[in-house]
């Protein structure tokens, strides 16, 4: 039986209001700092995880994805699943295509550098497809930039890969718009978070504060991102105050091993010296490092881990180019048990004061999983595996307050706080004015006191494998966890038109003042602008330069 050719244009029609009003109504809601949700299951085979909660397309797809970059999301697709056989590497959702929407891709040439997938692990697999559909994080925002993830895998020092168990969430970027153009064809506008959500008046600025907390055994801590404001609660003492974008690189001066309070579990109070420790190619001023928290570890000179590694009770495992935990050791429960961290000491380019960042042991006291290992095993997340670049990964910002201010061109770093952190978050809005955040004024000690004891009781012990025991596991497909929601259209049908022809009105003429201020990537002569070049590619490659 055929369908009246009327009602399918009347419910398309009425399609069409739903979704204009639904986008344009955010638009009168009040300017605040508005806070994403943290799913509850942690993710990934290395850690695990905190993740942030989020839909995408018309069909509100949910997925779970690690936050940390800028421009893109990046998004495993529904056909990721489908190349593995035996582990569901899918959990945190994947993204079906909108076969339309690929269909308006189908001549742009540019691809995302396969790279920009984690900066901290090398990336095989040819770059990523570009794409946009509707995301929710905080507010809906339409046709979002995004980079599907179809086949690309992650490559360990032994050479076998491993599939990327969550995609990344982008944090914003410096233009509003992302616009990809090709000769003779209409150009394609892309949403950048949380611009679109600030000139509607959603938030009152294109910024964002984050700690993405911890899952660490018996030192977790929920993740805090808000866009346009920040948790003051999520900073503790000196701030670092930078012009231009957190993705910049930030000089690394020193890394130490500290003990805060207490005895000691080593034969030192203070242990400094470490980044360049038995490499006098390392200058005194240190290594450029990027901030990626949607790469996993600390990836650092080969030299640098070791003399790291050195006190403390650990095996390299050469295969994953990662230092197990010999959880049998007496020094170990010592140690996971103690008031002491890791410390590292960090300088930008527009701030030469240096700010210190200490990781507490048990946060550096992970969980590596299958397909990683056979067995459950303890880790040391200093990772060897020479990407091109030295990353500071979720390792590191399990204890990092990160923010930024895109109208300003403005980003913060500072310490964050342990597990003790106040019930209720004290969220301060940041106007598109603002310079400049505040730190709450608790003592980080103190955040940490309940969790820190003489004792290694809280230590959580396991088998330690042998230092080269790895998975030979093969993968399996994971569901999709798109749905599809149908959409019940009553009476009223010519209010919801008129209404929705005000919205589309409105939706037009602020398209029209976003575009002014796009990014525009051009397909001529299969290039893209330098500005694109420097937002993906990896940094320049400090550990080819300096010897491990």
């Amino acid at each position: 039986m055929r369908s009246d050719p009327s009602l399918r244009s009347g419910a398309a029609v009425c399609f069409m209001c739903l979704r204009l009003l639904s986008l344009a109504s955010v638009s009168t809601a009040d300017g605040i700092a508005r806070a994403a949700t943290w799913a509850s299951t942690p993710v990934g085979p290395d850690g695990p995880w905190n993740v942030v909660k989020i839909s995408l397309g018309r069909s509100s797809q949910s997925l779970s994805l690690f936050p940390g970059h800028q421009w893109q999301i990046l998004v495993p697709t529904s056909d990721y699943c489908s190349l593995n056989s035996s582990i569901n590497h899918c959990d945190a959702g994947t993204y079906s295509k909108d076969k339309a929407i690929e269909s308006k891709f189908g001549g742009i040439k540019f691809k995302t550098p396969v790279q920009h997938g984690t900066l901290g692990i090398p990336m095989a697999g040819p770059d990523l497809q570009i794409f946009y559909d509707d995301c929710d994080v905080v507010g809906p925002v339409p046709n979002c930039s995004m980079a599907l993830v179809d086949t690309q895998m992650l490559r360990y020092p032994s050479g076998k890969l491993y599939p990327l168990f969550a995609g990344c969430l982008a944090l914003g970027a410096p233009k509003v718009n992302q616009t990809y153009t090709q000769p003779g064809q209409p150009s394609i506008n892309a949403s950048i978070y949380p611009w679109w959500l600030q000139r509607i008046g959603t938030i009152p600025s294109s910024s964002f504060g984050m700690h993405i907390g911890s899952a660490a055994a018996n030192a977790a801590m929920s993740g805090s991102l808000n866009f346009g404001g920040y948790d003051k609660n999520r900073i503790v003492g000196d701030i670092l105050t930078s012009k231009g974008h957190f993705t910049d690189n930030v000089q690394l001066t020193d890394v130490a091993i500290k003990s805060i309070k207490g005895k000691s579990p080593f034969d030192f109070q203070t242990k400094t010296g470490l980044l360049a420790a038995g490499n006098s190619s390392i200058p005194s001023t240190g290594v450029n490092v990027s901030l990626d928290a949607c790469s996993p570890y600390l990836t650092l000179p080969k030299s640098t881990c070791d003399a790291i590694a050195s006190h403390l009770p650990v095996t390299f495992n050469s295969s994953l180019g990662l230092y197990l935990w010999n959880t049998n050791d007496a020094k170990y429960k010592g140690i996971i048990g103690s008031a002491s961290a890791l410390s590292f000491s960090i300088t930008s380019a527009g701030n030469k004061k240096p700010i210190t960042i200490n990781v507490p042991f048990q946060h550096l006291n992970l969980t590596l999983t299958v397909p990683l290992l056979v067995s459950d095993a303890q880790y040391f997340p200093c990772f060897t595996g020479d990407p091109g670049a030295f990353v500071l990964g979720r390792a590191f910002m399990q204890d990092v307050f990160l923010g930024a201010s895109y109208d300003n061109s403005l980003w913060w770093l500072a310490q964050a706080p342990g597990p003790d952190i106040p019930s209720n978050p004290n969220v301060v809005n940041l106007a598109s004015s603002d310079e400049s955040v505040s730190a709450s004024g608790t003592e980080w000690a103190s955040t940490w006191d309940r969790v820190w004891s003489a004792s290694a009781s809280d230590a959580k012990p396991s088998p330690s494998p042998s230092p080269e025991t790895s998975s030979t596991s093969q993968f399996s497909p994971g569901l999709s966890t798109g749905e599809k929601v149908g959409i019940g259209v009553g009476v009223g049908v010519a209010l919801l038109v008129l209404a929705a022809a005000g919205a589309l009105f409105w939706h037009k003429t602020r398209r029209s003042k976003l575009s002014q201020e796009s990014h525009t990537v051009s397909d001529e002569s299969n290039s893209y602008s330098q500005a694109i070049t420097e937002a993906y590619a990896p940094n320049p490659p400090p550990g080819r330069i300096y010897s491990s």
